[in-house]
């Protein structure tokens, strides 16, 4: 989401790529830690994660596109724009990085702005639901993994 219309906007914050990454909610102990750059590579690598493993579906008679893009543009967008998210050397501390944009950009000769937004989305797997808060949907455009159906 833009920066301008969230500074419209009380209580909603912005998507930081390069905030620090997060502890993932229900991570069990002695699951191995990750070292992610930012939080944009934490989030890009858990997207793969899930794409790999045919872990989420997007429901198209839901999704609003912009009215010069068709669903068959969509979804060969979408596919080119996953396909640039790409690992990146890592730094000496061995932080998992991610392609830069600005790369990414040049490669596609557009902003990959459809799969930035699954990425993005990637940060309600990670944040715990405070007390109070109301959880992110769980229906809409991205299907949640469903474990019990061991896809």
């Amino acid at each position: 989401m833009g920066g301008g219309l969230i500074d419209d906007l009380k209580g909603v914050n912005g998507f930081v790529a390069q905030a620090s990454p997060m502890e993932p909610k229900n991570k069990p102990d002695d699951a191995p830690k990750e070292q992610y750059a930012n939080l944009k590579a934490q989030c890009t690598y858990m997207l793969a994660a899930l794409v790999n493993k045919h872990g989420m579906a997007i429901d198209l008679t839901a999704v609003e596109l912009p009215p010069d893009v068709t669903v068959s543009q969509f979804k060969q967008m979408l596919i080119e724009d996953l396909e640039q998210m790409k690992r990146k050397d890592a730094d000496k501390d061995g932080k998992l990085k991610i392609v830069p944009k600005d790369e990414v950009k040049e490669r596609l000769g557009r902003s990959p702005d459809f799969g930035d937004d699954l990425m993005m989305r990637m940060f309600f797997e990670l944040k715990p639901v405070s007390s109070g808060a109301m959880p992110p949907p769980t229906t809409g455009l991205v299907k949640p993994f469903y474990p019990d159906l061991r896809v």
